[in-house]
């Protein structure tokens, strides 16, 4: 490569310039091949539960250990703590193994919003993650923080407190749903009514039963029939229908019975029919399609109501995640949005996919993982389904013993 020198206004070489951006460059390259080091570092220090002779401990991602085994149960990190068990009692770590919150707990949650439930002497209340309580133990049970309100419960009555341990909704509830958003649904001598997160009631109707809120709208039963109400609590569908499913992608699944059977179809947050009761059974949308039955045999709609995938078999789920759990008589397995068949109809049951893997049963009612390759991730080898729902790792059982976690790629952190 030619290399011109470059000369300034003044007559001077450019000799050193050209040094410098060769420099800048080489620092570019090398701090993003740091940066990229740094990544795997950060991943590999990933701390995760292990379990080892029966002691639980905590390794990195290549399962070294940060943490020697010496605790009788534990919980993955949460927040930066980890709930552990030793001597009988509940406590939490750091990620160095310093005990942050003493051992004195008969049973812990992990903390969401710097806040986790514990059971202390039979009575329930919560922490911070300093240890600090921030309710007193009064409670026979509690759940966890959603949208900065928890239920708890005292003899038979339910109420919502905050994340300061204040009584937000009066405990005289025979039963609650937790908060979704801005609003939670009461029940009150058999009648169910709409709370905002000031305790107030909306509205002034009450209803037999609900649909939890989805979308800002909640299918509620009056005199029999379901509508739907806003998070107002004000009605903004008339209850006509014999079935109401949860709103999703801006349309609900509705039926109503019609000369001993109930056909199905969508409407719009208006109310609008805008797909016909037209089908024997329809499940709700998700990445743009809907499940949808038609003289006995399942396919896909669009939201305009077109057939996209044929009504061809047993049964169908919605899809997640680009894959569609389907049952087309000879077993299950999933298909995409073209109904390309991605994982081969050969197993026993499968559910959907969560983080890049679907758990399934065989025939010998063994249960594994697979790859949206339709590669087996996981061996059949455990007796309980294999939940990533809510991460990376699931809980693995054998023989009714609870050996430890697996991850989405069947890496085992647990020792037999």
């Amino acid at each position: 490569m030619h290399l011109q020198k470059l000369r300034y206004c003044d007559g001077t070489a450019g000799e050193t310039h050209l040094i410098m951006l060769l420099l800048k460059n080489v620092f570019v390259v090398l701090f993003a091949c740091a940066t990229f080091v740094t990544a795997i570092a950060q991943k590999n220090k990933e701390l995760v539960a292990f379990k080892k002779s029966n002691l639980w401990g905590y390794t990195d991602t290549n399962k070294n250990f940060v943490i020697e085994p010496q605790y009788q149960e534990a919980h993955q990190f949460s927040e930066g703590l980890a709930a552990v068990k030793l001597n009988g009692k509940w406590g939490y770590i750091n990620t160095t193994g310093k005990t942050v919150i003493p051992f004195e707990y008969d049973a812990v949650d992990d903390f969401l919003g710097k806040t986790a439930c514990v059971l202390k002497d039979r009575l329930c209340g919560y922490i911070n993650p300093k240890g600090k309580a921030l309710a007193p133990f009064a409670y026979d049970e509690a759940g966890r923080m959603k949208s900065g309100l928890a239920y708890v419960r005292i003899r038979h009555y339910y109420g919502f407190v905050n994340a300061k341990g204040k009584e937000i909704v009066p405990l005289r509830y025979s039963a609650v749903e937790e908060y979704n958003g801005e609003v939670a649904c009461v029940e009150k001598q058999g009648r169910w009514r709409v709370v905002d997160k000031n305790g107030k009631v909306l509205g002034d109707t009450t209803y037999e039963s609900y649909v939890s809120f989805s979308e800002g709208y909640a299918a509620v039963k009056k005199n029999g029939k379901y509508g739907y109400i806003n998070s107002k609590g004000k009605q903004v569908v008339y209850a006509e229908y014999d079935f109401a499913g949860p709103f999703s992608q801006g349309l609900a699944c509705v039926g109503i019975d019609t000369f001993g059977q109930r056909l199905y179809g969508f409407i719009n947050a208006a109310g609008k029919r805008v797909i016909d009761l037209q089908f024997g059974n329809a499940k709700p949308f998700s990445e743009g399609l809907a499940p949808v039955m038609f003289s006995g045999q399942w396919g896909f709609i669009d939201t305009k109501g077109e057939v996209v995938i044929p009504y061809k078999y047993r049964e169908v789920w919605s899809f997640s995640e680009g894959l569609a759990r389907v049952n087309n008589g000879m077993g299950f397995g999933f298909i995409n949005h073209k109904a390309d068949t991605v994982v081969a109809f050969k197993y026993a049951y499968a559910i959907d996919y969560k983080n890049g893997v679907a758990s399934f049963r065989n025939d010998a009612n063994m249960w594994g993982a697979v790859d949206k390759n339709g590669k087996e991730a996981i061996a059949p080898q455990y007796e309980n389904v294999l939940d990533f729902s809510t991460g990376n790792y699931a809980k693995a059982f054998r023989k009714g013993i609870f050996l430890g976690y697996v991850n989405t790629k069947g890496n085992q952190f647990y020792t037999e």
